[in-house]
């Protein structure tokens, strides 16, 4: 979806959901993770796809990295960064 299809309401929903997943990462003991799920075999993996959700399983964010587009290890570098990202919201991760 683009963004300027977005009216003034949703862009501030999206933001305000956002937000929370950000301040949930933030807590002690958060109810939010990441998922990376690998697709493709032993000898070639062809994409990658990184999320971010909470336990009742509602996605906040979604990644997906396609070697066709750029080597493996840069499409694991872009999710390694976003995963330290993660770590960082959180009140035990680096700041």
């Amino acid at each position: 979806m683009n963004h300027s299809e977005l009216g003034s309401t949703e862009i501030r929903e999206y933001k305000e959901e956002w937000e929370y997943f950000v301040n949930q990462a933030k807590q002690p003991n958060p109810k939010v993770f990441a998922v990376l799920t690998v697709y493709g075999s032993n000898e070639e993996i062809h994409s990658l796809r990184l999320f971010f959700q909470d336990s009742s399983g509602h996605i906040y964010l979604e990644r997906l990295y396609h070697t066709v587009l750029e080597p493996l290890e840069k499409c694991m570098d872009k999710q390694m960064a976003e995963l330290q990202w993660l770590e960082r919201q959180s009140p035990t991760g680096a700041s």
